[in-house]
């Protein structure tokens, strides 16, 4: 009788152990530990998502860039993990699988996001935002300018039109240069492929509201190129940009996307297609395009 009550008793044992070693971790249950365990030093400081769905064995984890990732396990909670959320694509983000069997999980080193994000992941922890200004659209004419001063010059390079804000930032940057005492003829603006594809009168391609046209030429590199050459006098400079004279002061400003790409940060532009694709300016490019350029001041502003 004994002996039959140890066997029982050890039997209902392993039962336990085994059914606690097959246990599930519930969705909840991996967001508890992904943010107060393995991310709590993140927490605060980056956004982190996680997937609705659990992910199958063999499934994969689209990026934005048309790479994916195949889930290491049979079956996991997978988290998105935004590093900087307050930047512009590309930058750092992780992605994270949990192992819903043990919790063990993998975490993956990446520079963009999942494809389709907001439908597939929820946003568990964020960082606090700061309350977003007033946006006045269009800024309208240059308010109280300054003298025109002839030797200031600017390029403005606009490398798409994917967003409205990337209209927003050239616009206030031509404004504020005009009301800075920058002469339209001085400022060469570098434009999408040449023209705006937001219609008029909100937005357009008249940046101060003067009636006029205020793109000069498309973001593709040979004609940014070409611009640069011109300022330091080098062969294949536009001939209708002057040289830099050393009491003459450039100003610069980028607005799009950036990336880094086999150790060479760089700005996104277009590519000289039909239609235009994407092409990059990388930061080699840009230096060597500088060093020839010989004038009083130089200040370089990428958004």
């Amino acid at each position: 009788m004994k002996k039959n009550l140890f066997f029982i008793i050890a039997l209902s044992l392993y039962l336990i152990c085994v059914n606690i070693s097959k246990a599930q971790i519930s969705r909840q249950s991996a967001i508890d530990t992904v943010i107060n365990h393995i991310l709590a030093s993140d927490t605060g400081r980056a956004d982190i998502y996680a997937a609705y769905d659990l992910l199958n064995q063999g499934d994969t984890v689209f990026q934005r860039d048309g790479l994916f990732i195949t889930n290491p396990y049979p079956y996991s909670w997978v988290f998105f993990i935004d590093d900087h959320p307050m930047a512009n694509w590309f930058h750092d983000c992780r992605y994270l699988f949990m192992n819903e069997a043990d919790g063990y999980y993998q975490s993956f080193n990446k520079r963009i996001f999942p494809e389709p994000w907001e439908e597939d992941f929820e946003l568990v922890s964020g960082i606090n935002l700061p309350e977003p200004p007033e946006v006045i659209n269009p800024p309208g004419n240059p308010k109280d300018p300054l003298a025109p001063n002839p030797y200031l010059h600017a390029v403005i390079i606009c490398g798409d039109e994917m967003f409205s804000r990337y209209w927003r930032n050239t616009s206030y940057i031509f404004t504020t240069l005009k009301e800075k005492g920058f002469i339209d003829e001085n400022i060469v603006v570098h434009y999408n492929n040449g023209s705006s594809n937001f219609p008029p009168p909100t937005y357009g391609a008249d940046f101060d509201k003067d009636q006029l046209d205020d793109i000069d030429y498309p973001a593709f590199k040979d004609p940014i190129k070409s611009t640069f050459k011109a300022y330091a006098g080098m062969p294949g400079g536009n001939p209708a940009i002057p040289q830099l004279q050393p009491y003459d002061h450039l100003f610069i400003f980028t607005t799009n996307h950036g990336d880094l790409n086999n150790g060479n940060a760089s700005i996104r532009i277009l590519h000289k297609l039909s239609p235009p694709g994407l092409d990059y300016l990388y930061d080699y490019e840009l230096a060597d395009l500088l060093e020839g350029i010989n004038c009083a001041h130089m200040a370089i502003v990428m958004s």
